[in-house]
């Protein structure tokens, strides 16, 4: 299980502030995806395909707001497969790093059994 970190200070935090009218479609999609691309292990990045399924109780057009007012605000940015969080690997681990403790709690299990 890989968790979605989020800082018990982010409600606060001048970028979301910056959301004005688009905040709370804007937290739902940046919730959603963040969600989904933690348990995918994309490292931050969000496709259209990731969009529209994590955020399905949202319209097209609804998204597409969200996601302009967070990329915006620079809680996201441009990526060449839809958009990416930004500096989620200041605050998430890498795929790299969850396959590898993955693999030594694998190695463990097996050990004790």
């Amino acid at each position: 299980m890989t968790w979605f970190r989020v800082d018990d200070g982010f409600g606060e935090h001048r970028k979301v502030d910056a959301l004005g009218s688009e905040t709370p479609h804007a937290l739902c999609v940046w919730l959603l995806c963040g969600n989904a691309s933690a348990r995918a292990l994309t490292d931050g990045v969000v496709t259209e395909a990731m969009l529209a399924r994590s955020c399905s109780a949202l319209s097209q057009t609804m998204r597409r707001k969200a996601v302009a007012a967070l990329v915006r605000v620079g809680l996201w940015e441009a990526h060449p497969e839809g958009w990416a969080f930004k500096d989620w690997l200041d605050h998430q681990p890498s795929r790299d790093v969850v396959v590898a403790e993955r693999e030594k709690a694998r190695e463990r299990q097996r050990k004790h059994r």
